[in-house]
């Protein structure tokens, strides 16, 4: 929200030019290596409310 501010845009604004920034980035050399940054397959983690009782 305050990026958005400061550059007079909106925050989904600035959330797509991040996005767009992202992927133009994830196949660079020296970014290659960063873990994470790229396209990652998270895998499935069940809800914590279903594991048990509230207590």
């Amino acid at each position: 929200k305050d990026i958005g501010r400061i550059m007079g845009k909106s925050p989904n604004a600035v959330k797509i030019i991040l996005s767009r920034g992202r992927k133009k980035l994830k196949n660079h050399p020296y970014l290659k290596d960063i873990i994470h940054y790229g396209d990652v397959a998270y895998e499935y983690t069940k809800p914590r409310f279903l594991y048990g009782s509230k207590g």
